[in-house]
């Protein structure tokens, strides 16, 4: 049976920081926020590219695996939906429209990345919640502890997994964090991530 560490916000700070501090994983940080405060507008198809390829290969996000739609195609789409205005105003649609444009294969673990690095680090906001599948598995667990009842499939989808996330945010009193969304991603995928 797996165990779950209590949520605290000692807890997912302590979390927070040990994955600021990995060498494996912490060390992207600094890079992540170069290439997003240097190259933080969307209009240039090959910056895009590079920052769509950076993510996929930092986060494991396995877009090779999307077939015949490219790099090229996902960056051709992103600068083409006013993106820049849309991700500064949080457009809580951007995530799932970004997922699913490859039309054979939704990818919302870079999208919602996508977003959520851009909005963190050029905007210094924390809007969006990364979905990442370790964090989805402990989700559940997490809002089963609250009393709150959801199928693991229902958190596929973008708006339930967001709602989710705040939920927790809320039970735990994580608001007054600097990053609660961010800081409860690291939290619950460093201490589930094996």
């Amino acid at each position: 049976m797996k165990i779950y560490k209590p949520v605290t916000k000692e807890a997912v700070l302590a979390a927070h920081k040990n994955v600021v501090a990995d060498s494996k994983y912490g060390s992207y940080g600094d890079i992540d926020k170069i290439l997003w405060n240097k190259y933080g507008k969307n209009d240039d198809i090959a910056i895009i590219a590079l920052k769509i390829a950076f993510i996929d290969q930092t986060n494991s996000t396995n877009f090779r695996m999307n077939g015949d739609f490219t790099i090229a195609h996902l960056a051709s789409y992103i600068a083409s939906i006013d993106f820049d205005n849309r991700v500064k105003r949080y457009d809580s649609n951007l995530v799932e429209e970004i997922a699913s444009a490859n039309k054979n294969r939704r990818n919302l673990s870079l999208a919602s990345k996508y977003c959520t690095y851009h909005n963190y680090n050029v905007h210094k906001r924390d809007d969006y919640a990364i979905f990442d599948s370790v964090v989805k598995d402990g989700l559940a667990h997490y809002l089963k502890q609250i009393d709150i009842k959801i199928k693991k499939y229902l958190l596929d989808d973008y708006t339930n997994y967001y709602e989710a996330i705040d939920k927790l945010i809320e039970h735990y009193s994580l608001g007054e964090l600097k990053a609660p969304r961010r800081y409860l991603d690291h939290f619950i995928w460093w201490n589930n991530r094996k």
